[in-house]
């Protein structure tokens, strides 16, 4: 009993090129900052609802009442300096 193994087709010249033109447009001069300054801005603006959403959760109480109220604070902070760094990370243009 012989047992076939499927194998892919070799590349072709034409599938090399085109993947080095692909490459060499995702990290050509200026790729980068654009993909870096739209990730630091969704981690800011998640950030940001996060410590919204802990600001809410603890001016309408919807926590249990054997939380320490430092609890909240450390994770507002956290969310805030995250915030903060992100936004502060983005690059900038020369």
């Amino acid at each position: 009993m012989t047992t076939q193994h499927s194998r892919s087709p070799a590349p072709t010249p034409e599938g090399d090129e085109e993947r080095t033109v692909a490459t060499g447009r995702l990290t050509a001069d200026g790729a980068f900052p654009p993909r870096f300054s739209l990730y630091a801005l969704v981690q800011v603006l998640a950030s940001t609802l996060i410590a919204l959403i802990i600001r809410e959760i603890r001016r309408a109480h919807l926590y249990r009442t054997d939380v320490p109220p430092r609890a909240f604070a450390q994770s507002r902070l956290r969310s805030i300096c995250l915030a903060a760094v992100f936004g502060a990370s983005t690059p900038s243009r020369s």
